[in-house]
Order: structure tokens, then C-alpha cells, then sequence
């Protein structure tokens, strides 16, 4: 906890379920537990990164390898005393979505959101009830073709994240403030310790993906955002 309030974690990777993780899921909960946090969504890109080198597996062993990262740290988690909880990180081209509500069993049960658009997946998802954050909306980065925004298909925007800069995030604010949407925050930690770190805060703790939900769109939850912290 943090002043009274409960610390939540809305996006983090492990090197289990994400190809560009860098930390393993049982270090990952350890540094979160460390920091206070009380609960941490395992949010794993997919469909999963080439860079795994199973683009020809089966679909189902691409799912299973995503999931791992979560089951790990979800174990872990149990045994030192913090929640946690799954979501997963939907991308398309550098366009992320992150997805709370929906259950392991939606991704084995469709195998066509690979390749889907934004747009078209949020249609989908929202159809099963799912909850979306629109994820580093102005990222940039050498393998981003363009910035796609979809305002009417998600439900809130990450306003900060923590591996993003300040001005990038002004940006994600902006563009939430133009379209009405609430605010939401994360850390998209891939590596346990670093300089600075994202979340919500809430009188009550976040025991699911509906608890998120409600705290989001109620505007009950409160950004966590720490100074980033320049090296020694």
C-alpha cells in the first residue's frame, strides 16, 4: 500500500511470456512486491513476438507460451503474498490495446485475431466483455509505420507510462482529454527494477478485471507516477 490507498500494476511483461522481457515472472513479483504493490495484471504481448522463433508452431503452443509468463507468476505470487491477476497486451503493427476481462480460454477459442486490426479486435473483445486501454498511444519507435488512434473503440488511455517520456505522455493526455476517455496509468515494466514506475491507486483493493474497470470509469483511482530517477 501507499498512503492508505492500494498500488496497483496495470502493465508488465516477464521474459516467459514476452520475447522482449527481461526479467523472469518469479522476479518480476518479487520486485513488485518489494515496491508496495498490492496487486500486478501480467499483461503478455500478443499474438506473440517473431522474435520467440515459433511463427510456424501451432496455434495453440503460441497461446500456451504466452500464457506461461502469467501461470509463473501468478504461482509465485500466491506464495508471497501478492495478487495476481491476467490481462494481455493486444498489438498490431505497434498499436497496443491493453485487454482486461477476458480469460485464457478467448484466446484458443479465436485463433483469427491474429493480424486483426484495432479497431476490428476491440469490436470482438468488447463483445465478450472486455475492458480497453488504449497503451502508449504516441509511442514511437524504427519499426512504427504510423500512430493509429482509435478513440471510439477503447475504453480508457494510458496517460503515463513509465517507459515513455514526459512529453509522450502529454501527448496520450491530450488526446484522452480531446475524446472524453478516463485515465489510466502503468509501468509496461520488462526489467523489475527500474528508474521509475506507473499504477493506480484505490481506496479498495483491485481484485479483478471488473474492479479495474469500475475504478478507471468512475474515476475512484487515482495515478501513481513516480519521478523518474536519474542513474548513479
Amino acid at each position: 500500500m501507499k498512503d492508505g490507498l492500494y498500488l496497483t500494476e496495470t502493465h508488465c511483461h516477464t521474459s516467459a511470456g514476452s520475447a522482449c522481457g527481461k526479467i523472469s515472472p518469479e522476479e518480476q513479483v518479487d520486485c513488485y512486491k518489494s515496491l508496495g504493490y498490492d496487486t500486478i495484471f501480467i499483461t503478455e504481448h500478443f499474438p506473440i513476438s517473431i522474435k520467440f522463433g515459433m511463427s510456424d508452431c501451432p496455434y495453440e503452443e503460441q497461446v500456451a507460451k504466452m500464457l506461461s509468463g502469467f501461470q509463473l507468476a501468478r504461482a509465485r505470487g500466491d506464495r508471497v503474498g501478492l495478487r495476481v491477476l491476467f490481462a494481455f497486451e493486444f498489438g498490431f503493427r505497434g498499436s497496443d490495446t491493453l485487454t482486461y476481462g477476458l480469460d485464457p480460454a478467448f484466446l484458443y477459442d479465436h485463433p483469427e485475431i491474429v493480424g486483426m486490426d484495432p479497431v476490428a479486435f476491440a469490436e470482438l473483445a468488447h463483445s465478450k466483455g472486455a475492458f480497453l486501454i488504449h497503451a502508449h498511444p504516441f509511442r514511437e519507435a524504427s519499426y512504427i509505420k504510423l500512430i493509429r488512434l482509435y478513440p471510439r473503440s477503447v475504453d480508457a488511455v494510458e496517460v503515463f507510462n513509465a517507459c515513455r517520456t514526459d512529453e509522450v505522455n502529454a501527448r496520450a493526455l491530450q488526446y484522452a482529454v480531446s475524446y472524453g476517455l478516463p485515465f489510466s496509468s502503468g509501468s509496461d515494466n520488462h526489467r523489475g527494477i527500474m528508474s521509475r514506475y506507473g499504477g493506480l491507486l484505490t481506496k479498495d483493493p483491485i481484485e479483478s478485471s471488473e474492479d479495474l474497470a469500475h475504478a478507471v470509469l468512475t474515476g475512484t483511482a487515482k495515478l501513481y507516477q513516480t519521478q523518474r530517477v536519474a542513474p548513479a
